[in-house]
Order: C-alpha cells, then sequence, then structure tokens
C-alpha cells in the first residue's frame, strides 16, 4: 500500500511540474506574440530586441525540457537569428547552446559541435569566462557521447580550470563528476 501512495504521489508531482511548464510556455508565448505585434509602443520600446530573444531563448528551453526537439529549435533558432540581427552577443551563444543540447540530444553530434564551438568563439570575443567553460564543458560532452574520451578529457579538465579560477563550486563538481 505504502508503494501505490509513493506512485501516486509521484505521479502528481509530473502533472505539477508539467502543467507548471505549460503555464510558463503560455505565458511566454503571450509576451512573443506582443513583442511581435505591429504596435509602434512596443517596437520603439528600447531593448525590445532583447527582450524578444531572451523571449525565444527560454521558449527553446522549456519545450528542450519536456522533449519537444523541433518546436525547441524552431525558437532557438529564431532566437539566433534575432540575436544576430540585434547584435545581441549574449543571446547568441544562449541559442548556440540551446542549439547544441538539442542536436546532441538527437544525436547530431556534429552539428552540436558546430553550435558550441561558434558559441565558444564568442564567449572568447566577449571575454565571458564562465561562457568559454561552460562551451568547453558541452563540448567535452560532445565528445564523450561519441565516444572520443581522450577529447572530452582534455575539455573537461579546461572547463575544470577555469572554473576553479572563477571559484564556482558547483561547477568544479560538475566538471569532476565528468571526469
Amino acid at each position: 500500500m505504502k508503494k501505490f501512495y509513493i506512485v501516486i504521489m509521484i505521479h502528481f508531482a509530473q502533472l505539477s511540474v508539467a502543467q507548471e511548464n505549460q503555464q510558463t510556455i503560455d505565458s511566454l508565448l503571450q509576451v512573443l506574440k506582443l513583442l511581435s505585434s505591429d504596435f509602434p509602443e512596443v517596437k520603439l520600446a528600447p531593448g525590445s530586441d532583447t527582450t524578444k530573444v531572451i523571449v525565444l531563448n527560454r521558449l527553446g528551453r522549456y519545450y528542450k525540457s519536456i522533449s519537444d526537439y523541433e518546436l525547441s529549435f524552431k525558437y532557438s533558432n529564431e532566437a539566433k537569428s534575432c540575436a544576430q540581427k540585434s547584435n545581441y552577443k549574449k543571446g547568441e551563444v544562449v541559442a548556440l547552446n540551446n542549439l547544441s543540447i538539442v542536436n546532441r540530444s538527437i544525436g547530431k553530434y556534429d552539428s552540436a559541435l558546430v553550435n558550441l564551438t561558434d558559441a565558444l568563439k564568442i564567449s572568447e570575443t566577449l571575454n565571458d569566462k564562465r561562457g568559454v567553460a561552460a562551451c568547453y564543458h558541452g563540448i567535452g560532452v560532445i565528445y564523450d557521447n561519441s565516444g572520443d574520451s581522450e577529447k572530452a578529457m582534455v575539455f573537461y579538465l579546461d572547463a575544470l580550470k577555469t572554473f576553479e579560477e572563477l571559484g564556482d563550486k558547483k561547477a568544479v563538481g560538475i566538471s569532476y563528476n565528468s571526469i
């Protein structure tokens, strides 16, 4: 009987998370609709392009979290394009990371590697050490998943070193776990 209650509780917890994700997605879609409208007040608002990129990236991330890779890919690609048009480099890096994870999740390791290599180059030009370290780690994961543990180790160690320099204990722990 105890097992039955545990199974029921887990089921309700999963439903609650799914419902919460759907509410977040619905809210983000409403914001996106407003940002994409023809109202001049919205188009001229400072930061509206940046906000649109952020919303698109969040939609990509939420759809990825529920394994809807098609919609995740769509919104992440749109975020990348919008970020490039508005020269919002950090938003472009987030979009490339999202695209990399989607590509990795569906076994497209070459595409995932291209996404992360592009994100790494941008992070380096921005002097964003945390972004560089995250790219190193992601590249390590791709090599690890594709069976090249030697290359993976090189990137994991680069990520570890950079996270240690930044004092990011959580990321250091994740790096050690990957090694």
